[in-house]
Order: structure tokens, then C-alpha cells, then sequence
């Protein structure tokens, strides 16, 4: 498919199918912050994308995501959140996702250095709908 048809498509798909960004974003980031994996770096890539596209979504969603952990966690949780997008630039060069990449793989090590495990909250659908 020609760049221009895809550029012009992507719009076109999320009007129609407003909660599949949401959808996405939740799969891709409860997969780094649920599952035990060695490296982050192919959920990386795609998560910035959905992230940058849907800032709003994020910060909803780790707002209610942090709510739901027990109290003595939640503090550990903000702080590791907050410097997730620490230097990130609005765009996708490759020097930005390598750097969302470091501070993603560091989100994950300050959690489980801290022994953090996190309790899944319930997916809202008004969140994603």
C-alpha cells in the first residue's frame, strides 16, 4: 500500500474504532507491567507510538492503575510512572525510542528492585469506549 493511503487510512480507522488505540495501549503496556519478560525492547517500540498518540489515554489509565495498588506501593509506583517519558521527545527518531527504551527497561528494574508486584486493575470500559 502506498505511504500516502496508509498516512490518510490511520485517521480514518481510528475515528470509526475510537477505543482501539486505548485497546492497544493497555495490551502492549500490561504486557511490560504483567509479564515477566527478559528484555522490553519489541514492546517498546510500539508502546511510544501509543503513547504519543494517545497521551491523555496514559496518564487516565496509570492514574487508576496507581489508585488500585495497595498504599505502601503506590508512591514507588508514581515515581517509577513519572520517569518513564524522563528526556522522551514527542517524536519517533530513533534516538528517542533507544531513550524510551533505557527508561522503560529502568521503570521495570526500580519495580522489581523494590519488590513491587502489581495488582491488575479491572479493565474500565468507559476507559476504552
Amino acid at each position: 500500500m502506498a505511504p500516502h493511503v496508509l498516512m490518510h487510512a490511520m485517521p480514518l480507522t481510528t475515528s470509526v474504532h475510537f477505543d482501539l488505540l486505548p485497546y492497544l495501549f493497555v495490551a502492549n503496556f500490561g504486557a511490560v507491567l504483567f509479564d515477566d519478560r527478559a528484555t522490553q525492547w519489541s514492546l517498546s517500540r510500539p508502546l511510544l507510538g501509543l503513547i504519543l498518540l494517545n497521551r491523555d489515554y496514559m496518564y487516565t489509565y496509570t492514574q487508576n492503575l496507581i489508585q488500585y495498588q495497595l498504599p505502601e506501593r503506590r508512591e514507588i509506583l508514581q515515581k517509577a510512572l513519572d520517569s518513564l517519558m524522563e528526556d522522551v521527545e514527542l517524536n519517533l527518531t530513533t534516538k528517542n525510542r533507544d531513550r524510551f527504551t533505557q527508561n522503560l527497561t529502568s521503570f521495570k528494574r526500580e519495580l522489581n528492585n523494590n519488590n513491587v508486584i502489581l495488582v491488575q486493575p479491572p479493565i474500565d470500559p468507559k476507559l476504552i469506549m
